[in-house]
């Protein structure tokens, strides 16, 4: 979990160094080339991960016990409600560029 969220944290650094690089030199174009490139990316490992969670939340709660069905569900709405929020966030904290 550490070593994908420090993973999240680099790409999200570096995606806001490209942008800061661009605008500074006055290339409008690619800055939005760049966060259009890392919004799409993280939304789609937001989507990847949320699928992940989805299909293997009834093995990570496997005991035996009858709590196992509505905590594989909650295990399931949790991770799903967690990454879209995430996402967003993600996609919408970029800088708005006007050109």
């Amino acid at each position: 979990m550490f070593l994908l969220l420090g993973g999240i944290f680099d790409l999200l650094l570096v995606a806001t160094i490209l942008v800061g690089q661009n605008i500074g030199a006055g290339n409008l174009l690619e800055a939005k080339r760049v966060v259009g490139t890392s919004a799409n990316f993280f939304a789609t490992l937001a989507a990847v991960m949320s699928g992940a969670g989805w299909l293997l939340s009834e093995r990570l709660l496997e005991d035996g016990s009858d709590a196992r069905s509505a905590g594989a569900r909650l295990l399931q709405i949790r991770r799903l409600a967690h990454s879209t929020h995430g996402a967003c966030r993600r996609g919408t904290s970029s800088l708005e560029l006007r050109t």
